[in-house]
């Protein structure tokens, strides 16, 4: 199974409901971002689609597989094995561009990146010997088996920050 989101990275429900009828515009004539600086070049207010600006997406593969095997070696006598097999792997990426934020805020922060793969695979055996015999009235049943697994996982995750220019 793959998936492949590219939701937004949030929920602008909130800022909808909530926005003032009489806020500024949300974009300027040139289409960029509106933050409607004030006398002294300060943003006013928080532009709510300045969070649309932050992507996230994630990539994932998921496989999973069982088999049973079983095999009558005499009657009574059955020996079978169950095996199962396991795989998960994810991508994902986040980015922060410096553009989501207020302009006069930009020298003093840092656009970021933040990348991670995730991989978990797991496999088991299960072998089984059952024995069923007839003793008189009776019925004996003799199940002797085991487990064997192994879930090595790995994470690797690396966040980037691009540091503004000291001036």
């Amino acid at each position: 199974m793959l998936d492949d989101n590219q939701l937004p990275s949030a929920d602008l429900t909130g800022y909808a409901v909530t926005l003032a009828p009489d806020a500024p515009a949300l974009y300027t004539s040139n289409g960029s971002l509106n933050w409607m600086p004030d006398a002294s070049d300060a943003s006013s207010w928080t532009n709510p689609l300045a969070v649309l600006l932050n992507t996230y997406s994630v990539q994932t593969s998921n496989v999973v597989s069982n088999a049973l095997l079983s095999y009558q070696i005499l009657p009574g006598l059955d020996i079978k094995s169950n095996f199962g097999y396991t795989n998960l792997h994810s991508g994902e990426t986040a980015i922060g561009p410096l553009a989501a934020s207020p302009p006069e805020l930009r020298p003093l922060i840092s656009a970021s990146g933040t990348y991670g793969n995730n991989n978990a695979s797991s496999w088991i055996i299960e072998p089984q010997l059952d024995y069923k015999a007839r003793l008189g009235r009776a019925q004996l049943t003799v199940l002797a088996g085991s487990t064997t697994n192994s879930l090595p996982r790995m994470c690797r995750i690396l966040r980037a920050l691009a540091m503004p220019m000291i001036r």
